[in-house]
């Protein structure tokens, strides 16, 4: 197996993790983020949407990557304006760290 195989093959075996965010859910059950590992190309966009503004870039990391269970994004970018000015700053901080986050549910589970 070539080297660049076993690198993706790492890659594809963090899977998806989950990210539980009681403040932002319904009913007494957190809202709960699914996301993939972040990628040097997606951290490279972000920092071009960002232009190096680290707080949009808090913004934009929360729009990419953040899942439902199917995978589909659940924010747009239409959103930016309200997570910029109507979100709490320290559940955002903390749902950034988590998205951004090398440990994956299925390291965590293997440990």
């Amino acid at each position: 197996m070539a080297v660049i195989d076993q690198v993706k093959a790492h890659f594809e075996s963090l899977g998806t993790k989950e990210i539980k965010v009681p403040e932002w859910g319904l009913d007494d059950k957190p809202l709960i983020i699914y996301a993939t590992p972040m990628t040097i190309g997606e951290m490279n966009k972000l920092q071009k949407l960002s232009n190096n503004d680290d707080l949009s870039l808090l913004v934009y990391t929360v729009i990419e990557k953040s899942l439902d269970k199917e995978g589909n994004k659940i924010f747009s970018i239409g959103d930016k304006h309200d997570l910029m000015t109507r979100a709490n700053k320290d559940v955002l901080q903390r749902v950034v760290e988590e998205l951004l986050d090398t440990n994956s549910t299925a390291e965590l589970e293997k440990k």
